[in-house]
């Protein structure tokens, strides 16, 4: 018999009378190992590509990118732009929207591989608005 099929077979209570034999320490690891497995069985296991798709998703616009754009945005009310910083500011706008669109698609990937909808997802996840810096 192998030891897989050994492993699969063996009963608890004669994997509880192996367990009474091990000293102190030895008892500890297992039973931290044994909490491990438990909590892997219940709790779902993101895959590979939710993984990714999350870390996209909650990844914050860069600091200095998002300070520039909220000091110039401030500015277009009063109208105190100055050529240079319109130039500039409608750049950055570009970066925050080609961002908040990326961010946007990996939720829309991530609500469909779970069979849900965007808003759904993320009234599920508490996903609200990008965090900025």
């Amino acid at each position: 018999m192998s030891t897989a099929t050994q492993e699969k077979t063996v009963s608890p209570d004669a994997l509880l009378q192996q367990v009474r034999q091990l000293d102190d320490t030895s008892l500890g690891e297992f039973l931290d190992q044994a909490y491990l497995v438990q909590a892997q069985r219940r709790v779902p296991h993101l895959s590979e590509q939710e993984t990714e798709l999350l870390l996209r998703i909650n990844t914050p616009l860069d600091e200095k990118v998002w300070q520039q754009y909220t000091t110039l945005y401030a500015k277009l009310e009063p109208e105190t732009l100055t050529e240079a910083e319109h130039a500039a500011l409608l750049e950055l706008i570009d970066v925050v929207e080609i961002a908040n669109a990326e961010r946007i698609e990996s939720l829309t990937k991530l609500a469909a591989m779970r069979g849900t909808t965007l808003k759904a997802l993320m009234k599920q996840m508490g996903i609200g608005p990008r965090p900025h810096g």
